[in-house]
């Protein structure tokens, strides 16, 4: 739980809905105010399969890399998007209860 006066993290912006070719890369940009002592994760909806975690990239794809920019902001990069890619995904904090968005 966290304490009664702690600033929780909120959402700067929705991510986007993006259509892209495939081939082409793509990003997802998820920004974060009061992040604290909370973690970023970017996972895939549909699978739950979590791609990373703040700065380290947790799943075994070679075409995924997460930027942060040491303030606010995480970024999915998929290069050579593929068919398989397609889907939500979500950026979600681990509060308790965690917050998210697809």
């Amino acid at each position: 739980m966290h304490e009664p006066d702690e600033i929780m993290p909120e959402f700067y912006a929705p991510l986007e809905n993006w259509t892209v070719t495939q081939g082409r890369d793509i990003y997802f940009t998820c920004t974060v105010n009061n992040l604290g002592k909370y973690k970023v994760a970017w996972i895939k909806s549909d699978s739950k399969a979590i791609l990373a975690i703040h700065t380290n990239l947790i799943a075994h794809n070679h075409r995924l890399t997460v930027t942060h920019n040491g303030h606010n902001t995480w970024k999915l990069n998929v290069i050579n998007v593929q068919k398989n890619d397609t889907g939500s995904y979500m950026c979600q904090i681990n509060t308790q209860p965690m917050i998210l968005q697809v």
